[in-house]
């Protein structure tokens, strides 16, 4: 999934190849391809497709890749070429959204143990 603000740029880029977009049946859609149509130059690329959004994207899908649990720092470098501080970052931001993926009781108990309500 792409951000909103990237998504919208994509699916504008889709519909000047492919005017029915997002309509498209499934067999079709296998042969889609978009960016052989709009890439003469890398720099074009990211100016135009990504309009110099090019770092957000980038750290949305490694974002994306350690929400489906993929952490292992060795293998998101060689498969994504993530540099070990981007992924540190990344790292904070995911203990942030900690709450979201644990038990609720166990919150409270891991809460009351660091303020000291906690016993024993």
């Amino acid at each position: 999934m792409t951000p909103k603000h990237i998504s919208g740029i994509f699916d504008a880029t889709l519909r000047q190849i492919i005017p029915s977009w997002p309509v498209v049946d499934a067999k079709s859609s296998d042969r889609v391809t978009i960016f052989d149509h709009f890439i003469g130059s890398l720099s074009m690329f990211t100016a135009k497709v990504l309009q110099g959004r090019s770092t957000v994207l980038r750290a949305s899908a490694v974002f994306a890749a350690m929400m489906r649990g993929n952490f292992d720092r060795v293998t998101l470098k060689a498969t994504m070429g993530v540099s070990t501080i981007t992924i540190a970052k990344l790292e904070l931001l995911l203990s942030a959204d900690l709450h979201h993926k644990v038990a609720p009781d166990l919150v409270k108990a891991r809460n009351d143990v660091i303020l000291g309500l906690a016993d024993g």
